[in-house]
């Protein structure tokens, strides 16, 4: 059975009197999932046992310590690399699908390929905008736990570009507020950022009157800049305020630098959909859901770009 075929039986409850979704065809959803996100192919990846999973330090630079000839030695046991703690906490959302809809579709099998496409594509937006927007102190949804921006402003490698456009110079300098030990392979090194700043980043770079600047006008994207890829993540907000009082603008954005599998994602309970039937409404709730978990191993490996203004 594909997951078109069980996601039909779901909704017409043939063979799914509970309304879920068969584990095995529940657990492809996360596939799609991943090729829809922004983040998780640039994270490690952790199938949790339990509500909450204590994931190793893997990036090196701060697990070992100095020692010279002629120093004591240094025991195993001083050397400490901790564990970075991941909590899943639960996302529920809905989708209506009317009975008139399923009726009168024109796409006949191919209706719940569309559907199943889809239900994917809205859970890895939602998902991507949680691991980046979530905050400890919010609510709903976005007080699940400190999202990626939330940890990028602790981060003490931070520049203010103070309502400048983007340009090939803060790009730069956001591999320099880096310790040089993160920056040395850019190309496991990733630049997040809004659309829009993604969009401004490919014009900026197609202006030049070289082959690569062709390339990008054709293409609609830039590869990397200084060997670091960029990726446009809708979910980054673009409409921070910025500015002085008096000139202030609702268009800024940020810019985050990181390394992938800095961002530690735990999955507990790998997507279900349930059914709800309404009969009086005519047609069925559709609630997929998962337990899932965020956080990023060190702060120190991220540098932080804010107030860039989207270009007019």
């Amino acid at each position: 059975m594909t997951p078109q075929e069980a996601l039909q039986k779901l909704i017409t409850a043939q063979g799914n009197p509970d309304g879920l979704l068969p584990p095995d065809k529940a657990k492809q959803f996360i596939t799609w999932v991943t090729d829809e996100s922004v983040l998780r192919p640039n994270s490690r990846i952790y199938t949790m046992s339990s509500g909450v999973y204590e994931a190793p330090y893997l990036l090196l630079g701060d697990i070992f310590e100095e020692g010279a000839e002629g120093t004591s030695p240094t025991n195993e046991m001083d050397v400490s690399t901790g564990l970075i703690p991941i909590i899943a906490k639960e996302i529920v959302g809905k989708t209506f699908v009317s009975d008139t809809f399923i009726e009168d579709n024109t796409e006949t099998s191919g209706f719940y390929n569309t559907l199943a496409s889809e239900i994917a594509i809205a859970y890895a937006n939602k998902e991507d905008d949680i691991f980046f927007n979530a905050t400890a102190g919010g609510t709903g949804l976005y007080g699940l736990w400190d999202g990626l921006i939330a940890k990028a402003a602790q981060s003490s490698h931070y520049k203010d570009i103070d309502g400048d456009t983007v340009d090939l110079g803060y790009l730069s300098d956001g591999i320099k507020l880096l310790p040089q030990k993160w920056t040395k392979n850019r190309g496991r090194m990733r630049y997040y950022t809004g659309p829009s700043i993604a969009q401004d980043i490919v014009e900026l770079i197609s202006q030049r009157p070289t082959p690569m600047g062709d390339q990008v006008v054709q293409n609609g994207k830039v590869g990397a800049i200084y060997g670091v890829p960029v990726m446009a993540a809708s979910a980054m907000p673009e409409n921070k305020t910025i500015g002085d009082s008096g000139s202030q603008t609702t268009d800024g954005a940020d810019i985050i630098l990181t390394l992938i599998n800095n961002t530690l994602i735990g999955d507990r309970r790998i997507y279900k959909i349930e059914r709800e039937r309404r009969a009086r409404q005519r047609g069925t709730w559709l609630v997929p859901s998962a337990r899932v978990g965020f956080n990023v191993e060190t702060i120190d490996a991220i540098a932080y770009l804010e107030n860039v203004k989207v270009a007019a």
